[in-house]
């Protein structure tokens, strides 16, 4: 009898658990939802953040996050409001923006990813994805900046620099 209840405890637990994930999850998503909204990240990052959430929600419940992904969230949510303030201020437009946020993004994944490797001694290089990924974002910010050099909206000489600046910072990874 105890053990029937014991049992049955353990299955409200794990029921809780799963209702308690879920609904941060959706906390998740709908934070996100405002996000691109908002413009501060694309549909495409929206989609890969809740992949990964979906992914550590399917391993173990018990395993707290590691403290280098909490300083690196808390690190990533502070780039974001810095670069937020910069678009709000005009220093940056809100694509620069969202390319600058991108960026941020692959910089603490792959930081993550070698501290992972350091510690098991297996060394990874980038993955040609994040490489392709990098090289399609720059394109489509390229070809956003032309269209808006034939609108009036901003020089060559703006936008040449712009890019540059994308350069450098892709460069830098």
């Amino acid at each position: 009898m105890r053990k029937r209840m014991s049992q049955s405890g353990d299955r409200d637990a794990s029921r809780k658990d799963q209702d308690s994930m879920k609904a941060r999850y959706q906390d998740a998503a709908d934070k996100m939802a405002e996000m691109v909204k908002a413009g501060e990240i694309t549909p495409e990052q929206m989609e890969i953040r809740l992949g990964e959430m979906r992914k550590r929600m399917g391993e173990s419940s018990e395993r707290s996050p590691s403290d280098a992904g909490m300083r690196a969230r808390t690190w990533l949510e502070e780039t974001g409001r810095e670069i937020r303030n910069a678009v709000e201020n005009g220093d940056l437009t809100p694509e620069e923006g969202r390319a600058k946020y991108a960026e941020a993004e692959l910089r603490v994944k792959e930081r993550l990813e070698s501290k992972e490797s350091s510690e098991n001694r297996v060394q990874h290089e980038v993955s040609d994805e994040n490489q392709r990924a990098r090289r399609t974002r720059y394109q489509q910010a390229a070809e956003r900046m032309a269209e808006m050099v034939k609108a009036g909206e901003i020089t060559r000489e703006q936008m040449d620099a712009r890019l540059e600046r994308m350069k450098k910072a892709i460069i830098d990874k």
